[in-house]
């Protein structure tokens, strides 16, 4: 990832600090938190990239998996 989308993505977790109560995201919330589309992250759930559960129609995301996610760049 690009240094100029890291430092984005920092200034947004500071949005999140609810979020992190939490510590787990929806997949809106999970894209709001990186920046990308939605057929963006689940491309990235079904290629493995991220790890998320299926929860009936819905993706839910772990903070620190997407903080993982991040820094893996």
């Amino acid at each position: 990832m690009h240094r100029y989308r890291l430092r984005r993505l920092k200034k947004n977790r500071e949005k999140f600090a609810s979020a992190k109560r939490h510590n787990i995201l929806t997949t809106k919330e999970a894209c709001e938190y990186l920046r990308i589309s939605k057929p963006t992250l689940l491309k990235y759930v079904r290629f493995g990239k991220i790890k998320a559960a299926k929860a009936g129609r819905g993706w839910r995301i772990t903070l620190s998996e997407l903080n993982r996610f991040i820094k893996a760049g």
